[in-house]
């Protein structure tokens, strides 16, 4: 299997999801990658990084340029070691297709047949961000952390904004570069606004507790670490309210 990500230019070029206009008879809106260029956050997920606010908070942390930093990049691009990232793949194209949806060296060939299904897809190595766990865990990889990305109060502490994640709010104002229609339905599996909110939740309370049952942590330092408190559990006053 082909892992090579390659890149938004590749999945969205004006003849596949980047086009200007409707394709006759097409299943999907066929302009995702316009949506998402327009409207969504995660296309300047990459550019936030060389903002006043991301060099400030670069500058707090040690590093000299963000941009080349991999703590940052892990999730303000869709990283991935050099040998899978395919001629047209930029890290500067921030969180794009494939940080959700898989590289799609895997699955690119089955994804443009004709005959193309959402289940050969997803044999072939597309994401399950149709099953409600599954997108919960890729989302809170970053959204909250986990043993690959770890947020601490260290990258708090240099000005980090803090990470709050909610799976079915977060997908409800996301830019829907999908139409769950009739057709849309009867090609994928669909999920109630509840039970996507109660993946999230289970995810996130899942991750936390492998976290604070992680023995590295422990042997790391300070434990548990302060990022896995809500920040008012230590900022806030003690005592009466001296006014």
């Amino acid at each position: 299997r082909d892992a090579r990500f390659l890149g938004v230019d590749t999945c969205g070029s004006s003849e596949c999801h980047g086009s200007p206009t409707p394709w006759r008879n097409a299943t999907v809106l066929m302009r995702e990658r316009l949506i998402w260029e327009a409207h969504d956050p995660h296309a300047k997920a990459h550019a936030s990084l060389s903002s006043d606010a991301g060099k400030r908070i670069a500058s707090n942390l040690g590093l000299a340029d963000a941009t080349q930093a991999p703590e940052c990049l892990s999730c303000h691009s869709t990283f991935v070691p050099a040998a899978q990232r395919g001629p047209k793949f930029r890290l500067e194209a921030g969180v794009g297709c494939e940080s959700c949806h898989g590289p799609g060296g895997s699955f690119l060939r089955t994804h443009m047949q004709v005959t193309s299904k959402h289940e050969t897809n997803i044999a072939a190595g597309m994401f399950p961000t149709t099953n409600p766990a599954a997108r919960a865990a890729l989302c809170l990889s970053c959204h909250q952390g986990d043993a690959q990305r770890r947020m601490s109060h260290r990258i708090y502490g240099a000005g980090h904004p803090r990470l709050r994640f909610e799976l079915d709010t977060y997908s409800v104002n996301q830019p829907y570069h999908f139409n769950p229609d009739a057709d849309y339905r009867r090609r994928k599996p669909t999920s109630s606004h509840f039970r996507l909110w109660a993946a999230g939740q289970l995810g996130a309370a899942r991750t936390l507790l492998a976290q604070l049952g992680d023995p590295a942590q422990a042997r790391a330092g300070i434990f548990p670490e302060l990022a896995q408190y809500d920040c008012h559990a230590c900022h806030q006053q003690i005592g009466d309210d001296p006014g």
